[in-house]
């Protein structure tokens, strides 16, 4: 005790630990070189691979149960004003308005307690269970602090044990990894001396004792581990059972009270109509056209049919101008189509062999004969034989 408090000591120390460091850092330089090869446990490492995963999927799921706890509170307002202000709107001489109150009290109070109940059951339950997965950068004295600061509380006593374990669990998977470094470099520091061509039996027994006394703090500390990190892995399936089940009882109980609510409104709103049959209200003005035939379908089927008409549909022929809607655009409407909207010159097909009456009604010059064109055109002269034989008739 004297010689830890004498500077002679204090230095020893301190010059074992640099030392120690030292050695650390340069055996993982080593093995991140590949000039060592560092001891692998396969168990230890899917143990600790299932311990990650484990804490982001509680990570996970306590992040959702808030999310939806943050959902219930923004229904539990908006459902509250909706029914204060039918409250509020419902005149004194309709029928029904002190069950109508009745019904908005209750409303409210189901809200509440649904609220409550999922915080305390179930928020509470994952906040015990993530707490077991403390960051591992946090300090001891950061914990200890939180331990005597938290209200001792049924929650708060599992929560603060769930931490301190948790955080001596995560302190021996570091410790683990720093004991490894120094077996592994002090199992090499063996290997060299071993093989050097000079060789000193009292450095080599010397190694060998620091050797084994590395390697029983590594596997004690990698046994405990191997022990521990199975049975938290087991934890999972019973808190997700608590979790869950209170989930699923609250808002079932929650679902049939409101139902139950919602029939007495319904049947409310009902006296209301039948105490003022003549007062009816029609919607006017509202396309409804599309919203029946999507709900007659599937979402599948209502997406394959989305994305077959926009397949089909081209919307270059109806692309029409503001400024001047009888005219197209582009022009690619048919004449049948757009005659009552323009009215262009018409055009007369050509024919190969028109009649005398096409030709006369005809009001184009192109398609005029040829003897309208240029009347003092002479007619054809008769051949010989034509010519003799009517010599012959003379005579």
């Amino acid at each position: 005790m004297a010689e830890s408090n004498s500077p002679k000591g204090g230095s020893s120390v301190f010059a074992r630990k640099v030392q120690r460091q030292l050695s650390r850092g340069k055996e993982k330089v080593l093995q991140k070189l590949g000039k060592a090869v560092e001891s692998k446990d396969d168990e230890f490492e899917n143990y600790l691979a299932k311990f990650y995963d484990q804490q982001t999927d509680g990570n996970r799921i306590h992040k959702d149960l808030r999310a939806y706890l943050n959902a219930v509170r923004d229904m539990r307002e908006a459902s509250r004003r909706l029914s204060h202000s039918l409250f509020d709107v419902y005149e004194p001489d309709w029928v029904g308005e002190e069950d109508l109150g009745a019904i908005v009290e209750g409303e409210d109070l189901l809200w509440n307690d649904f609220e409550v109940k999922l915080l305390d059951q179930a928020i509470r339950t994952m906040e015990s269970y993530v707490s077991q997965f403390p960051d591992v950068r946090v300090r001891r004295s950061n914990v200890n602090t939180h331990l005597e600061t938290a209200a001792f509380s049924k929650h708060s006593i599992s929560n603060m044990e769930a931490t301190q374990f948790l955080f001596l669990l995560q302190e021996k998977i570091a410790k683990r990894g720093r004991k490894l470094v120094d077996y592994d470099s002090a199992r090499h520091h063996l290997e060299a001396l071993q093989s050097a061509k000079k060789k000193d039996d009292v450095k080599i027994s010397k190694a060998e004792e620091e050797m084994n006394v590395a390697k029983a703090v590594y596997e004690g500390i990698n046994n405990e581990l191997k022990e521990e990190l199975p049975t938290l892995h087991d934890n999972r399936i019973g808190c997700y059972v608590a979790v869950f089940l209170a989930v699923s009882n609250l808002r079932d109980t929650f679902y049939k009270e409101v139902s139950s609510l919602n029939r007495d409104l319904h049947n409310v709103i009902g006296e209301l109509q039948a105490q003022h049959p003549d007062k009816q209200f029609s919607v006017k003005g509202i396309q409804r056209y599309g919203s029946l035939r999507r709900t007659l379908l599937s979402p599948r089927a209502w997406k394959a049919s989305f994305s077959e008409f926009h397949r089909s549909y081209n919307p270059k022929p109806t692309r029409f101008s503001f400024k001047s809607p009888e005219k197209p655009k582009h022009g690619t409407l048919s004449r049948e189509s757009s005659s009552t909207a323009v009215s262009p010159q018409p055009i007369i097909p050509e024919q190969p062999n028109p009649e005398p009456a096409d030709l006369d009604t005809a009001s184009s010059p192109e398609k005029s004969s040829p003897v309208e064109d240029n009347p003092e055109v002479k007619e054809e002269e008769p051949s010989g034989s034509e010519k003799k034989q009517e010599d012959e008739e003379k005579v």
